[in-house]
């Protein structure tokens, strides 16, 4: 079966980016892509009903979509951990608000982060350095 209206898995992604940008309205994404909304409610019934066969293929097409909407935000090791600090103790909401950075941002980092740790042994240990100051990882 192929996609309703021409939204394929891609554009799926990057319909779904623009819409957790949260800097337009739903109806101002839609329109900026020519789609209404029962186009719109089609395609993602479409997509809801096939995720668990292309889950890996959409996630990897949302972040490239979501990453070239906006540069990553430069952050420190000692950045990152305060906000990740700031998080656990004063809630996502407030933490970002206080650095001007958005659920998107978040995203953003949040991936670059996971694989920055997962694969820097530089920045597993400052990391480390500044949980065992803070009082525990």
């Amino acid at each position: 079966m192929t996609p309703p209206h021409g939204i394929d898995l891609t554009a799926y992604a990057a319909v779904s980016a623009d819409l957790a940008e949260g800097d337009r309205t739903f109806s101002e994404v839609l329109a900026a892509r020519d789609l209404t909304d029962a186009q719109w409610m089609d395609a993602t019934l479409y997509w809801g009903q096939r995720m668990g066969e292309h889950a890996i293929a959409f996630s990897d097409a949302f972040a490239q979509a979501q990453d070239a909407k906006r540069p990553l935000v430069s952050l420190s090791v000692a950045e990152w951990f305060a906000l990740e600090r700031a998080i656990d103790t004063r809630g996502l909401p407030k933490a970002l608000r206080e650095r001007s950075l958005g659920l998107a941002d978040y995203s953003r980092l949040i991936r670059h982060w996971a694989k920055k740790i997962a694969t820097d042994s530089n920045v597993q240990r400052e990391l480390a350095d500044l949980g065992s100051r803070d009082g525990g990882v």
